[in-house]
């Protein structure tokens, strides 16, 4: 009796959940892959290697034309921190 009571229970409460949706983080990355074999652009890449190296001859790397480089670091702050 308990087990049918805790299934209609956990249900119940399922029920009043609110709807989630996925989260996606919008890094955009500096190479894009693109060509051969169907391929379509995979922008996933942080360095020109790593593309070069999933390219394998099936593609081409190229730069992300969506990709802007992160701004330099504010004056006045020192790039070595903890260091006394």
């Amino acid at each position: 009796m308990i087990k049918p009571l805790s299934a209609a229970l956990g249900l119940a409460l399922f029920g009043l959940l609110p709807a989630t949706t996925a989260v996606r983080a919008d890094i955009v990355l500096p190479w894009c892959l693109s060509g051969g074999g169907g391929l379509t652009d995979h922008c996933d890449f942080a360095t020109y290697a790593q593309c070069q190296t999933t390219a394998a001859g099936y593609g081409v790397c190229s730069p992300n034309p969506a990709y802007t480089s992160p701004p330099p670091p504010a004056q006045g702050t020192s790039a070595k921190r903890g260091k006394r």
